[in-house]
């Protein structure tokens, strides 16, 4: 486990290929160094082998890759990290307010807003906001 990080995509994007990882992986500067790839649960949860643990920090550092436009967290495999969305939250609440909220049951990770991927709402932003944290 010290090269393998896990990749959990959102499970609207359904079904997820080998194809669909190639342009996140590149762009995330690590595709030159994988040494293996494949579906771990369900086709949404996919186990990714790189050559060396330096290569291992650069998916972890940025947390999140973009697969089919929609959220995939990096998550270490052996922590118990998780991913939820909390709905219904104003557009004045920042992310720093949601993330202090719930900095009282654990370590929290990163906060984002969800967007749109309906036509002519590309850019627009979603009440619901990703909250990402270790247990």
């Amino acid at each position: 486990m010290k090269t393998t990080v896990s990749l959990h995509c959102d499970i609207a994007g359904l079904p997820y290929r080998i194809q669909d990882f190639r342009e996140p992986l590149e762009t995330a500067g690590v595709l030159p160094f994988v040494a293996g790839i494949g579906p771990f649960q369900m086709s949404h949860v996919w186990m990714l082998k790189l050559k060396n643990a330096e290569a291992k920090e650069r998916p972890l550092t940025e947390g999140t890759l973009e697969v089919k436009k929609r959220y995939c967290a990096v998550t270490e495999p052996n922590k118990r990290e998780l991913v939820f969305r909390v709905h219904w939250v104003p557009f004045y609440v920042s992310n720093e307010s949601v993330q202090k909220a719930f900095e009282e049951f654990e370590e929290v990770i990163d906060v984002t807003r969800e967007q749109w991927n309906s036509p002519g709402y590309e850019d627009a932003e979603s009440t619901t906001r990703l909250v990402r944290m270790v247990l």
